[in-house]
């Protein structure tokens, strides 16, 4: 890195390349904006929140939609079975619809 960096600006790149959030593609757009555009430390910090939330708001939509998707599959496989009890089946019902208010 170049000496020029503030102390805030290498805290920030150091966070976001040690933080299993954050991509390789958005730390090196993070770098970018230090080495090139001389963002600072507070700059990029902000900047680092909004791209990692972005992702993580996406990671949590993934993650409500194969919930979905095995609780229906679920659903389907045991309406056949006369054995399964309707507090059961109410529970999934109110999974599913916990998950499809996740957006």
């Amino acid at each position: 890195m170049q000496s020029g960096l503030d102390l805030d600006t290498v805290s920030i790149l150091q966070k976001a390349k040690n933080d299993e959030n954050c991509s390789s593609e958005v730390y090196d757009e993070l770098k970018d904006s230090a080495l090139e555009k001389g963002h600072s430390g507070p700059t990029l910090a902000r900047k680092f929140r909004k791209l990692t939330k972005v992702e993580n708001e996406d990671a949590i939509k993934e993650f409500s939609d194969q919930n979905i998707k095995l609780i229906k599959r679920l659903q389907q496989r045991l309406r056949p079975l006369d054995t399964i009890p309707d507090r059961f089946k109410e529970c999934l019902n109110e999974m599913e619809e916990y998950f499809n208010s996740i957006e």
